[in-house]
């Protein structure tokens, strides 16, 4: 559980607020890290962490976490670090704004901006944040909130569909998601391709897909989370610091 500090304890002298900051990039945590000590803001890095931990060690006012989001798991993972942490969590986000950021507010996320953001729009964020003043407007985090949810509705039922397959159809689907042909799938199964287009016509009808490509499309959506394919990649976070440190190579 991450815990907010006693009052006064995480800030350095000449501070006025206190961050952690949270990527799983060491490199990207500390260059914003330092960015933000230039600017009155007391920062220090949390060490990575996949699953929540349990912290008692004071630190701060607000948590700055850096993600792609490139990932379900990604969004799963930082959906369930923001409902252990006690004090606000403002998120920088790998994706622009849509069902992956609802996610985050529904997990109880302070704030969500895009990893584009200003290292000066992201101070006044975190001021704001600490001070408990709003954002965006309450509308706004409503409108993702759902978009999320229906997301997750959606999500269900591809679910209840992949469980649906056979183990071989399953196999064939991955072979698929492969870029292999029938020809290749059935010479690696030692099987005719009448058989391999017997298990793939199962598959499209009941993943409710209209060709093999769409069938894979939604494998790889359920697997890759909302908002697929509008990653930011692992630069994600670097924007807000700005020209102040270089882009890692």
């Amino acid at each position: 559980m991450i815990a907010r500090a006693a009052a006064g304890a995480p800030t350095r002298p000449g501070t006025d607020v206190a961050v952690a900051v949270r990527s799983r990039h060491l490199l990207v945590a500390q260059a914003v890290g330092a960015a933000l000590l230039r600017r009155r803001v007391s920062a220090r890095v949390l060490p990575w962490v996949t699953r929540p931990q349990p912290q008692t060690d004071a630190f701060g006012d607000v948590v700055l976490a850096l993600d792609e989001l490139d990932s379900r798991a990604a969004v799963d993972s930082l959906c369930a670090f923001v409902r252990s942490s006690e004090i606000p969590v403002l998120v920088l986000a790998g994706r622009p704004e849509g069902a992956a950021w609802g996610g985050i507010l529904d997990a109880g996320a302070a704030e969500v901006m895009p990893s584009a953001t200003s290292l000066d729009e992201v101070e006044r964020a975190l001021r704001r944040v600490s001070a408990s003043e709003p954002i965006m407007p309450a509308e706004a985090r409503s409108a993702l909130t759902s978009r999320w949810r229906e997301w997750l509705t959606e999500q269900d039922l591809v679910e209840k569909r992949l469980a649906s397959l056979s183990p071989r159809e399953s196999s064939v689907l991955g072979m698929l998601a492969e870029g292999l042909t029938v020809v290749e799938i059935a010479a690696r199964l030692g099987v005719t391709e009448s058989t391999v287009r017997s298990h793939v016509k199962a598959l499209r009808r009941k993943l409710r897909a209209d060709s093999q490509l769409a069938a894979v499309a939604t494998a790889r959506r359920f697997a890759a989370g909302p908002d697929v394919g509008l990653g930011a990649g692992p630069d994600a976070g670097l924007a807000a610091v700005g020209p102040e440190v270089p882009r890692q190579r």
